[in-house]
């Protein structure tokens, strides 16, 4: 999704978040826009997030050495800038349909 920020993205991606899940943030295509008498000058940028990446000690660095294939990753499957559906609610609709199963389908 094409982005703007007054702040340039300083690497091309980012892991955000902590814990046992991360987001993980892809930069491309980073052009800075000049500034004008209506606004400062800023950047825009198309951004891609990877939702609910298991956290695990090197992942930066993972990413890092596999960077062509996890950008790959990022834009087929990857929301740009769009919230994925929360860990709770992907169970809640497990939940529901191995109970719709369980049930027959009733």
């Amino acid at each position: 999704m094409k982005t703007e920020s007054n702040v340039m993205p300083q690497h091309p991606f980012e892991v955000e978040g902590s814990g046992d899940f991360v987001d993980i943030l892809f930069y491309d295509d980073v052009k800075a826009v000049p500034a004008t008498e209506e606004r400062e000058e800023h950047f825009e940028y198309e951004l891609y997030r990877l939702s609910g990446i298991r956290n695990r000690p090197g992942l930066e660095g993972t990413i890092a050495d596999n960077f062509e294939d996890w950008f790959s990753i990022a834009k087929q499957k990857g929301t740009p800038h769009a919230e994925a559906p929360k860990v709770e609610d992907r169970i809640s609709m497990v939940e529901e349909a191995l109970l719709f199963l369980t049930l027959g389908g009733m």
